[in-house]
């Protein structure tokens, strides 16, 4: 059936999403670390099919992850934090670049 199929894939999408974001349930992430043997990649995967098991009794966010886009593009969380760091240094340079402009300036006068 197409609805709980999709339905599933919301669910399977909301719990990478959390994974992704740091805002894991942490009982729940420990117990998947544990069952991995420290092993954070397959952690990963426990923690996500738990995860779905979980939020699948609860309808509240079945509706919540049914409203999430279909085809949002996501960056894993390291590319975000990368991408926002190089703003701020283009923006910091761009700062600085002004007042080395503006001290120029007044050494020439």
């Amino acid at each position: 059936m197409q609805v709980q199929e999709d339905q599933e894939n919301a669910l399977y999408k909301l719990a990478y999403l959390e994974l992704q974001a740091d805002r894991k349930d942490v009982g729940l992430w420990a117990m998947a670390l544990a069952e991995s043997d420290g092993n954070i990649p397959k952690a990963e995967a426990r923690y996500i099919s738990k995860r779905v098991e979980q939020l699948k009794g609860d309808a509240g966010v079945q509706a919540q992850a049914s409203q999430l886009p279909s085809a949002e593009p996501s960056l894993p969380l390291c590319q975000v934090r990368t991408q926002t760091l190089v703003q701020h240094i283009d923006r910091g340079s761009q700062v600085l670049q002004s007042h080395l402009d503006a001290t120029s300036e007044l050494e020439q006068s």
